[in-house]
């Protein structure tokens, strides 16, 4: 590539896309890697692109350092000639040399250090295994007799069946998962559908700002309805690629991977949308609400 001509305008999501994946590459140990990076590449075809397990979990700092470098638009100190083939490379996402070749040593950049962030949460502890707990004794839930509900502040109460449930847009998402009593089981990966899409067509009221989610025995959760429209908040009714055991929560259970585990309520059959809050089981028995296991969030202050 050619040193200062005149400047180039680069699409900034492709940019974007190339670097995240050198950061990741020299995060991981490999910076020299050449690889081939698809349109529309997702954080599981990332870490197959270095080499890692799909489960593997990249500490936030590292997409922020990421995003940081090439967030809003990308101006490059390349000539003409030089920014045609550049933006065509980039446009293509094919065979893309890592960092140095799009902003490194020919543009003076250097990806920032990275700490590198515990696999656990504070107070936590790695098991291999996937501890069974739970309220009460498991149900015996067949599949076709499951429902969920969607009530409360909405314009349209509705009733989800396990085959409507089936039919509507899938996802599969690597996730840990940490118990408040302190086990942490990582990588995981569950099946299932993001509560917003069951949430959207029932259209939540503008007084609606909380979610109570209720599950059989009588358990019930709480969270934002922020916090419930999340792309990682699921009904989840696969893991590793295997139905639900009823063990597990199955055949349907909430997934909230960002909170202790007792926020991802098994057997789960409905949601209330409320304009004030209320507490779930747990969290009325002086457990956190807000549960985040990285600020050790664990009971009520």
């Amino acid at each position: 590539m050619g040193w200062p001509g005149t400047w180039a305008w680069v699409d900034a999501s492709v940019v974007v896309r190339v670097s995240l994946v050198g950061i990741l590459a020299e995060y991981a140990g490999a910076p020299e890697l050449e690889i081939d990076l698809p349109e529309g590449a997702c954080l599981t075809d990332l870490h197959r692109a270095v080499g890692l397990h799909p489960g593997a979990r990249f500490p936030a700092e590292v997409w922020d350092a990421a995003s940081g470098c090439f967030t809003a638009c990308v101006r490059t100190f390349v000539n003409d000639e030089d920014a045609d083939d550049l933006s065509r490379l980039l446009e293509r996402g094919s065979r893309v040399l890592l960092l140095t070749m799009i902003a490194g040593g020919w543009r003076g950049f250097k990806a920032p250090h990275v700490e590198k962030k515990p696999s656990v949460p504070p107070g936590q502890k790695l098991t291999d295994k996937f501890p069974v707990l739970h309220l009460g004794p498991v149900p015996s839930i067949p599949p076709d007799s499951w429902t969920f509900t969607v009530e409360g502040e909405v314009e349209v109460p509705l009733r989800t069946t396990w085959a409507q449930l089936q039919a509507l847009d899938q996802v599969s998402q690597a996730s840990d998962f940490h118990c408040v009593t302190g086990w942490s089981h990582l990588g995981d990966v569950w099946g299932g559908v993001r509560v917003r899409t069951l949430l959207a067509p029932a259209r939540p009221r503008p007084a609606a700002r909380y979610c109570l989610f209720m599950a059989e025995g009588g358990y019930t959760t709480d969270l934002t309805l922020t916090e419930a429209s999340a792309d990682d908040v699921l009904l989840a009714i696969k893991l590793n690629g295997a139905p639900l055991s009823a063990e597990h929560g199955g055949p349907v259970r909430l997934l909230v991977p960002t909170k202790y585990a007792y926020k991802s309520a098994k057997w789960v059959l409905g949601v209330v949308l409320l304009a004030d809050k209320r507490l779930g089981y747990w969290e009325s028995r002086g457990y956190s609400s807000s549960a985040d296991p990285w600020k050790e969030e664990r009971h009520s202050r």
